[in-house]
């Protein structure tokens, strides 16, 4: 367990001083973040993401959530974190380089993940994004569940204007892409198509 917690302190406090320097060097920033969440994962990728496979050596997948043009999603329950009474959930998100875009597909998405304010995106653990090739995204798994009620509208379109207001517009919201923790706040999901908020980006 303090192996454990010292690892997930590590990283959390390597990923801090990473964020620090992009914020500073922002020309550097997309490569700064990719080596950071990069950081302990092993060069050999996974060719696909299927169940009871072991990626990265880490995370075993649990279930597929789905596919997309661009990207398969999967559950997975980390290794390194979960006891024998408390499993520790992540979201795996693979981007399949069929057109060379993988990696600026996972870094777009990480990018505004990173730049969200607290608490409205998932929280980002890892990534492994090489050159020419398929690209992984790794976040915290949470409990949640989909928008239901008025105020869950609500507390969406409040979410929604702190998004906008730290200068990021999702690009793809709708229903599914909208999640409800059980204290009732609001995060979104998905932000492959996120792109810098301005006038027209906001309204779209």
């Amino acid at each position: 367990d303090q192996h454990a917690a010292g690892a997930s302190a590590n990283t959390s406090s390597m990923q801090d001083r990473a964020f620090a320097l992009a914020l500073e060097f922002p020309a550097l920033r997309d490569d700064i973040l990719a080596v950071a969440l990069a950081f302990g994962i092993p060069e050999e990728a996974p060719t696909a993401l299927e169940v009871g496979t072991l990626v990265f050596g880490r995370w075993r997948i649990e279930s597929l959530l789905g596919s997309g043009t661009t990207a398969q999603v999967a559950i997975a329950r980390d290794e390194l974190l979960s006891t024998a009474t408390a499993s520790v959930e992540v979201v795996i998100k693979r981007f399949d380089d069929r057109e060379g875009a993988a990696r600026a597909h996972a870094l777009r998405e990480l990018r505004a993940i990173v730049s969200a304010p607290a608490g409205i995106s998932p929280q980002p653990l890892a990534m492994h994004a090489p050159p020419g090739a398929a690209a992984h995204l790794i976040v915290r798994a949470e409990p949640s569940r989909p928008a239901s009620s008025t105020d869950d509208i609500a507390a969406a379109a409040e979410a929604l204007e702190q998004l906008h207001a730290a200068g990021i517009a999702h690009g793809d919201l709708k229903p599914a892409h909208i999640r409800v923790r059980p204290d009732g706040r609001v995060f979104f999901i998905d932000f492959g198509c996120a792109t810098d908020a301005t006038a027209a980006t906001a309204r779209a």
